[in-house]
């Protein structure tokens, strides 16, 4: 398997997506954090502060898009060139094929993750750290694995769809679609049980409440949500910049976790599948 991880080196290295990719996250992350610092100077002249820590990760569930786009391009090439019945027919078997397209992936999302990462740091002289060093610490990990758990399910459809173009536009709406719903859950869940409204009486406006919000999600339901939210890399992505994790050795455990079940998963079907 080590011939094969060597060649996807060498072939990653002269990827040019790849590497216009990897600048352009760093570009972002270098922009959206000078923002910030500027943001934050702005707020000093009211006496507010800006916290580093709760801009640093603001850019988490947008880390992904790039994870997937590269890794599904990257992918497809093998199908697109016929490289992968190449590497079959020389003796290679489809577990060492998988398993080195798999490391690869693996190696692509801490890139970005790091990257990404690096780039905000430039904030961190001009801006205070509201968290300790060890919860910051932790909200790293827990990015990184929530990027690998994303890789893992990019290769997953990269290897399992052999149209490059049907695979690039699966997965692009994988992730918008786990997204948009993990977001959508977590604004429900954020609804507060108790409310207040204002309502006309005789007397004119008045406050009326606390009462109990309709929209809030209780019960079993809540917990199966949350575990919907905690589970899926775009749901840890949202709560993370929104600074809302709570159980971040639980989010690390369960992305590593996912990565196993869909690497092992993408590996039992690709096995099976029929290579034309």
């Amino acid at each position: 398997m080590s011939r094969l991880l060597s060649a996807n080196l060498a072939r990653l290295k002269k990827n040019m997506l790849f590497w216009v990719a990897l600048v352009l996250m760093a570009a972002i992350s270098l922009f959206t954090m000078t923002m910030y610092i500027f943001q934050s100077k702005e707020w000093a002249i009211y006496g507010e502060e800006l916290y580093f820590d709760s801009c640093y990760f603001v850019l988490s569930p947008f880390i992904g898009l790039f994870i997937t786009v590269v890794i599904v391009f990257f992918l497809g090439v093998d199908y697109s060139d016929g490289t992968i019945r190449n590497k079959i027919t020389s003796g290679h078997t489809r577990t060492e094929i998988y398993s080195a397209n798999f490391i690869i992936c693996i190696l692509v999302s801490a890139l970005f993750n790091a990257v990404w990462l690096a780039g905000g740091l430039i904030g961190l002289p001009f801006m205070e750290c509201e968290q300790e060093i060890g919860q910051m610490l932790l909200y790293t990990l827990t990015s990184f694995f929530f990027s690998f758990s994303t890789g893992a399910i990019a290769a997953m459809i990269g290897m399992l769809i052999s149209n490059k173009a049907i695979s690039v536009t699966t997965a692009i709406l994988q992730f918008f679609g786990l997204l948009m719903v993990t977001s959508y859950i977590i604004l429900q869940l954020d609804e507060p049980e108790m409310i207040q409204y204002m309502q006309m009486t005789d007397e004119g406006m008045q406050m009326v409440g606390p009462v109990t919000n309709p929209q809030y999600i209780g019960g079993a339901l809540r917990v199966v949500l949350e575990c919907v939210v905690n589970t899926l890399p775009s749901g840890q992505a949202v709560m993370l910049s929104n600074m809302e994790l709570e159980h971040t050795v639980f989010d690390i455990v369960v992305s590593a976790f996912l990565t196993v079940i869909v690497s092992a998963t993408g590996l039992l079907i690709f096995n099976k599948k029929d290579i034309r």
